[in-house]
């Protein structure tokens, strides 16, 4: 691996934490823009629920918040998932969004939908791993490399519910 792939590991790695921590200390609000750029479907899904047969027992999910500004409008949305937090990062040409969904449905649901979608289209699937009820994925755009990804699938945080956690970053 050269220098710039060493780079660009390093840099999705600080900016996964970074991202991480400001979403951890928001809590379930929003801390950037709110406003819905008409990816999400914030208010299409049932906020509680008594299992669906695919791992989840039930649960109820968090107030629905608007999807940030400039979200990238091709990203895959698992339909029904409520947008729950979100965070915009921007400084010296980089902008990162991070971006929480809920839902009712299992881990297997949830991962075979992002297995096909980010296979597809102008997304190509670099990483993935599937452990202890967790799925993780490292993605990029195929049209422009410098613009990647990482989501985690957790069904071990919060009974019932499945979290989809996508941070996306663009720059040069």
């Amino acid at each position: 691996m050269n220098s710039a792939g060493l780079s660009k590991q390093t840099f999705f790695g600080a900016l996964m934490v970074m991202a991480t921590l400001a979403v951890a200390a928001c809590g379930s609000s929003s801390a950037a823009s709110t406003s819905n750029n008409g990816n999400g479907n914030s208010n299409s899904s049932p906020s509680t629920g008594t299992g669906n047969g695919d791992g989840n027992t039930g649960g109820t999910l968090d107030p629905a918040v608007g999807l940030p500004t400039n979200f990238p409008g091709d990203f895959p949305v698992y339909s029904g998932a409520r947008p729950t937090q979100q965070v915009v990062l921007s400084s010296s040409g980089t902008t990162s969004w991070e971006v929480t969904w809920e839902t009712l449905d299992g881990l297997n649901k949830v991962q075979a939908f992002y297995t096909d979608k980010l296979k597809h289209g102008d997304w190509t699937i670099t990483f993935e791993a599937s452990t202890n009820g967790q799925y993780s994925a490292t993605f990029t755009r195929a049209s422009n490399s410098n613009f990647a990804g990482l989501m985690s699938v957790d069904t071990t945080s919060k009974v019932g519910i499945t979290t989809i956690s996508v941070v996306l970053s663009t720059g040069s």
